[in-house]
């Protein structure tokens, strides 16, 4: 079976492949979006007798679709590829691309400089909060503020002590997802490196490996804070509850997929994902004045490790990234689409629980008034300032050349019209 091969530079002269093939090639006119031109020089003494060039061009991802590669798209035996990579020298990669013919080509471009920089405990000069093994506690004072102020809900309240009630029955949720995130999500992702067919430079993969240990110590600090919270208000979470809503999007999104290797990979990406916001939803917390003291101190002591961890998780995504292929960059890019739609839409049954724990409503009345104010725009756009953090790192990505988030939003407004709509038909 013979493959593409598009030249934008000295494989398109004769002599170059007439001794690197044997033959001269046949082919025709073709371009090369999302790539800009620069120039390597080249030392490699064999390259030079055949090129007959000091400087060759070479491609450079640039993340701009308008920047584009005029080039010719050959026909060639898989021999012959293997033999072109003789003559590349090191500084550049095959890759496979898709022409705007729509032909998909192997093209050498401009390697990556290795592994993306990230940070560490180490280059940052400082500790894992984990090492001080510190509980924060709440003060469980008079008037003390646990959430920031639900807006649509406040005037449904009948008492400042409900809508206090109802701060902390939401912040314990906070918390259960937290212990949640780190032992369902983010935990599993790292045992997947292990299990995944690209060999992840080995400091890097320690690196990550060592974050378990501090989301472990999370998971516990939450659970610590947690149950005085739900002692307090009474609100404990009921045993054989099914997990949080975002949890079975995001396990159904897994459990789809027979092959082992994508589901491995929905695992780390579901763990990328939640990295890329987590810290930044932390801090706001951390840096929230109206907030009592104690949520304030929890939240600011997770959100100093998760800067470091996002770091390594997004940089754990921008190499994995390089290493897929055109097809697996196209469902990776689904992969993260959904993942970050289900891991940052609000949860109404969460809300609704909570709403009539604290008011001791009927359920039915509970549904009338929470659905009265939530709808599906309004849970768009709540999804949407949630996920702002990940959609900027996948954009720098470049998964919009492969999937449409706009159209993916569409979609997904119009799913939760559909069950909105069920919801109030059946309560």
């Amino acid at each position: 079976m013979n493959e593409h091969l598009f030249s934008y530079g000295t494989l398109q002269k004769e002599k170059v492949q007439l001794e690197s093939f044997g033959r001269i090639l046949t082919g025709t006119k073709d371009t090369l979006k999302g790539y800009k031109l620069s120039f390597l020089e080249i030392k490699d003494e064999s390259v030079l007798l055949k090129s007959e060039q000091k400087f060759h061009p070479i491609a450079i991802h640039s993340e701009n679709n308008d920047d584009c590669v005029e080039g010719i798209v050959f026909e060639v035996t898989v021999e012959e590829l293997l033999l072109s990579d003789s003559y590349e020298v090191g500084d550049y990669v095959r890759v496979k691309e898709v022409l705007t013919s729509g032909k998909q080509a192997w093209v050498y471009v401009a390697k990556k400089d290795g592994y993306p920089h990230y940070l560490t405990y180490k280059n940052t000069e400082k500790k894992p909060s984990a090492l001080k093994q510190e509980f924060p506690l709440p003060s469980l004072e008079i008037n003390e503020v646990y959430y920031p102020e639900n807006v649509l809900l406040t005037s449904s309240f009948s008492s400042e002590i409900e809508s206090q009630n109802f701060g902390a029955a939401q912040f314990c949720s906070f918390l259960r997802d937290t212990i949640e995130v780190e032992h369902c999500l983010v935990i599993p992702a790292i045992v997947c490196l292990r299990r995944i067919p690209f060999q992840i430079p080995s400091q890097p993969k320690q690196d990550l490996y060592k974050t378990a240990t501090d989301e472990g110590f999370h998971a516990e600090q939450a659970n610590t804070y947690l149950t005085e919270l739900e002692k307090h208000f009474g609100l404990p979470y009921l045993p054989g509850k099914q997990p949080p809503l975002f949890l079975r999007r995001l396990e159904n999104l897994r459990s789809v997929e027979t092959d082992p290797l994508y589901r491995d990979l929905i695992t780390i990406i579901n763990g990328i994902v939640t990295e890329t916001r987590i810290s930044v939803e932390l801090s706001k917390f951390a840096a929230n004045k109206e907030l009592s003291g104690s949520v304030r101190i929890i939240c600011d002591s997770h959100a100093r490790d998760e800067v470091i961890h996002s770091s390594q998780f997004q940089a754990l995504g921008y190499w994995l990234w390089e290493e897929f292929d055109e097809q697996m960059k196209t469902d990776a890019s689904e992969f993260y689409i959904k993942s970050t739609i289900a891991r940052s839409l609000p949860d109404i049954e969460r809300i609704v629980h909570s709403f009539m724990k604290v008011t001791g409503l009927a359920l039915s009345e509970v549904y009338r008034i929470v659905l009265s104010k939530y709808n599906a725009d309004e849970l768009i756009k709540e999804m949407l300032i949630a996920a702002k953090p990940t959609i900027s790192y996948l954009k720098k990505l470049g998964i919009e050349r492969y999937q449409s988030f706009d159209r993916a939003i569409e979609k997904e407004r119009i799913r939760l019209e559909h069950e909105l709509n069920e919801m109030q038909a059946k309560k």
